[in-house]
Order: C-alpha cells, then sequence, then structure tokens
C-alpha cells in the first residue's frame, strides 16, 4: 500500500466496490497496475450461487442486453444484431410512453424481459 501511495479509507472505498464492506472478508487483493484493485473473497464470505445449492440451472440461459438507443439516436448495429427493425423499436418505445426519440437518453433490450428505458432529463423551465 506505502508503495502505491494508498492509505486505508482509498483501500476501503476499492473493496467496497467489490462488494467487500470489511476488510476481514478478503483473502487476497492485488493492486494492478492500471488502478484497480483485483479481489479474491474468503471462502466463507463468498456469495452463494444457485448450483451450490442444487437448484436448477441446466433450462437457464444467459442472455445479453442490446442498448437500442442512445441519447435519441437509435443503434442500427444493435437491431440487426437482435433481428428487429426501427418500426418494432419505435413501437415498443410508444408501448413504454415515448412518443419521441429526442425523449430517451438510454433504451435497452434484453431478451424475455421488456425494454428498460432511462428518459432524458427535463430542465426545470420546460416542466
Amino acid at each position: 500500500m506505502r508503495q502505491n501511495g494508498l492509505d486505508f479509507d482509498q483501500l476501503r472505498m476499492l473493496l467496497r466496490q467489490h462488494e467487500v464492506f470489511f476488510i476481514s472478508e478478503v483473502a487476497y487483493a492485488i493492486f494492478e497496475p492500471n488502478g484497480t484493485l483485483s479481489v479474491m473473497k474468503k471462502p466463507s464470505e463468498e456469495a452463494v450461487k444457485r448450483k451450490d445449492l442444487g437448484l436448477d440451472t441446466f433450462n437457464e440461459e444467459a442472455h445479453l442486453s442490446y442498448c437500442l438507443v442512445e441519447n435519441g439516436v437509435i443503434d442500427q448495429t444493435s437491431l440487426q444484431l437482435i433481428g428487429k427493425d426501427e418500426a418494432w423499436l419505435k413501437q415498443l418505445l410508444q408501448k413504454n410512453g415515448y412518443e419521441r426519440l429526442q425523449g430517451v437518453a438510454y433504451a435497452e433490450w434484453k431478451e424475455d424481459e421488456d425494454l428498460y428505458v432511462v428518459p432524458k432529463q427535463r430542465n426545470r423551465k420546460e416542466k
């Protein structure tokens, strides 16, 4: 820590970014050359996984999410990747209460889930 000019407050902040709130939970922590911290928790402090509990995992499929709109602009590449078109997206946005793309800061879609939309913040004067 001294070599890298880190104090305990900084270390604790970096640990919290890894959901570690007590230093005693850490088995190993490595301060990487790029300034990030890699953390390995003690086995007793690791999160429980579905397979650890013997729960069904073989029917569960992981899906990526796709950014479809950013700052009011449609990401055509993402639409192509999911096999959809602008008409589908605009209909989905309307279903979620967004008539205009300009009102959308970010829209993300994931298979088997609805569209997640972050609206653009309005200026106080516009309200």
